[in-house]
């Protein structure tokens, strides 16, 4: 697994072997541990996950689940939800040495992917036709810089032409015609001339914010460590927790056992090679910062710390201690009807929490 940080690629492993001091560059790009992590203004919108084949079904989710916390030796809340992996992932990441967070890192993938799962489908649907949306809309953003280029240009020869069509209209007719109700009218009007472009260039400005803000809101619906501050681009589900365990240690045989529960016989040499493609897969995790941040800001440390601390919530660093909202409404509710029917054991919620 590897973080793409201004066209180099920098290994995730240095994440979780060093501490994660702050820097920045000359470009306002921030770095997290040395530069392994990077949060980078390209001044480009929020990216979407192309939609791919590797992907864990609903039910094989629990099940990862239950045999990633096993790696920890702990048992974690049945029934196994995200809430109850994402209780686990808090819980041990205090007491866990820094060469095992990796696993964590894989617990926290799978709650995510289990809670993205439990969406409603209307909400599940409209992601899905933003993201069509954005896609479509993507390979047009050029045009659409140059005509609102043009528009700037084109404005003030626009209101000349409306203000010469106004006194035309003033002079075309008499008074008397006027008194006698004749109203005179002329297309395009100085109002089409003047009022249309400026709609059209707040349109422009506008739409991309706010299709790039609802995409970003949508698909960080399900992630209880998402922050407005980063924009996230996740390799699908499979890649990110076989690179995760690859990096704690495990073998491709046991990656196979966790991600792929289910394959017996000869399916088990066939869930093996397709471990191996996940390992060696492209697809890879990426964090942009959603702003720049100013060289000579007056709160440009301030700023820059804020960043740091929202990658670290990303990744599952930063724990609840700097976590600004504990659950979602659906993962309380997982919290709530599991609490009345579990017993106090490893990996359920403490008191207070």
């Amino acid at each position: 697994m590897r973080l793409v940080l201004r066209g180099r690629i920098i290994p995730v492993a240095t994440i979780f072997a060093v501490p994660a001091p702050v820097s920045a560059s000359a470009t306002g790009t921030l770095g997290v541990s040395g530069e392994a992590l990077a949060c980078i203004w390209r001044g480009v919108s929020y990216l979407y996950r192309m939609p791919e084949p590797d992907e864990p079904t609903r039910d094989e989710l629990p099940e990862i689940g239950r045999r990633l916390c096993g790696l920890l030796g702990v048992k974690p809340r049945e029934p196994i939800t995200a809430s109850s992996l994402r209780i686990v992932a808090d819980e041990q990441n205090a007491v866990l040495p820094r060469e095992r967070w990796p696993v964590l890192y894989a617990i926290r993938i799978c709650a995510d992917a289990m809670a993205e799962q439990a969406l409603p489908v209307e909400i599940a649907e409209l992601r899905d036709a933003l993201d069509a949306y954005d896609r479509e809309r993507s390979q047009s953003r050029m045009l659409r810089q140059q005509v609102a280029r043009t528009i700037e240009r084109a404005l003030p020869l626009l209101e000349k032409e409306a203000a010469l069509r106004a006194q035309a209209l003033d002079a075309a007719l008499t008074p008397e015609e006027r008194a006698g109700g004749a109203v005179p009218t002329i297309w395009p009007s100085p109002e089409a001339l003047t009022m249309l472009p400026r709609e059209l260039l707040a349109v422009l400005g506008h739409e991309a914010a706010v299709v790039d803000l609802l995409r970003k809101a949508l698909h960080d619906l399900s992630r209880i460590d998402a922050d407005p501050l980063i924009a996230t681009r996740f390799a699908p589900t499979n890649i990110r927790m076989a690179k995760a365990l690859k990096l704690a240690g495990c073998s491709v045989a046991e990656i196979a056992t966790i991600i792929k529960p289910f394959d017996d016989g000869p399916a088990r040499k066939q869930a093996r090679n397709t471990v191996q493609r996940y390992l060696q897969s492209k697809s890879e995790d990426i964090l942009e910062a959603t702003c720049p941040i100013a060289r000579d800001g007056v709160d440009r440390a301030e700023q820059l710390k804020e960043q740091e601390e929202a990658a670290q919530r990303i990744l599952g660093f930063g724990g609840p201690a700097i976590r600004p909202v504990i659950a979602t409404a659906s993962d309380n509710r997982d919290e709530f009807e599991a609490t009345k029917t579990s017993e106090t054991g490893p990996g359920e919620p403490k008191q207070g929490r």
